[in-house]
């Protein structure tokens, strides 16, 4: 009877180690690796972005450099110091050119931190007065931090000097994109960029807003096209075209 139970707390203790020692094999092949995290509210959910776009046309003339920010997330453990993370560009989809329309910078994941925004300097030049430019960025393998999930480690940027639709419009609360529109809500709120974080959370994320900031900014913005109206006339959302109907910032059903 005793040989018997020593035999099964053997058998416990080897699947305990067993497990402990996946567990840790799991963990230290997971750290230290970083993936793109931008995500977008939708509905009851979200959603996961892939690409960016910019406009330097909602921009002062005098702006002809710019960085665009990319949400990364950690994988692993933090650690008590700094580690950078690189990105390089990918040929395939890829019509910016190097040193022409962008610089490739190092992200910096900070002490304690498992989020860090990795930015890309872009430049405003004549060409993209005429059409956007598209630039893939990939991770790869840093020093200190290597790429993680592999379907999360590219990700596309676009711009130009043009009026370009942002990713982040929010065309389930603000209803369909018109440049007319944009412009109207640049014009008024001051913002470009709509990127989502939330639903009714109070707690602020720099540079992002939650669902009930974006159905008051549509309140605020058509109250406000009211009283532009009153004073200067209609905007259609394609200009000059009344069969194409009146800006309204509405939630779609």
């Amino acid at each position: 009877m005793m040989k018997l139970k020593y035999m099964i707390w053997l058998a416990w203790g080897a699947l305990f180690a067993s497990a402990c020692s996946e567990e840790e094999i799991m963990d230290y092949a997971l750290d230290g690796k970083v993936y793109f995290y931008e995500r977008q509210a939708q509905g009851g959910g979200e959603i996961k972005i892939e690409n960016a776009t910019y406009s330097f046309a909602v921009k002062e003339e005098s702006l002809v450099l710019d960085s665009l920010k990319v949400r990364t997330r950690l994988m692993g453990s933090v650690t008590d110091y700094d580690r950078t993370f690189r990105v390089e560009a990918v040929t395939e989809g890829t019509t910016a050119v190097a040193g022409t329309h962008y610089r490739l910078l190092d992200g910096v994941m900070k002490a304690g931190e498992y989020e860090a925004y990795l930015p890309v300097e872009i430049y405003r030049t004549a060409d993209t007065k005429e059409k956007e430019v598209t630039l893939v960025i990939r991770l790869v393998d840093a020093e200190e931090l290597t790429p993680g999930h592999p379907e999360d480690i590219t990700f596309t940027l676009t711009w130009g000097n043009k009026l370009v639709q942002p990713a982040t419009w929010p065309i389930y609360y603000w209803g369909a994109y018109y440049d007319t529109k944009y412009e109207f809500a640049i014009r008024e709120l001051g913002i470009s960029e709509y990127p989502t974080y939330g639903r009714y959370d109070t707690a602020i994320i720099e540079g992002y807003y939650t669902v009930a900031q974006l159905i008051r900014f549509a309140s605020q913005l058509n109250n406000a096209y009211r009283e532009y109206r009153q004073e200067n006339g209609p905007i259609y959302n394609i200009a000059g075209d009344p069969a194409s109907g009146e800006i309204n910032y509405a939630l779609i059903n």
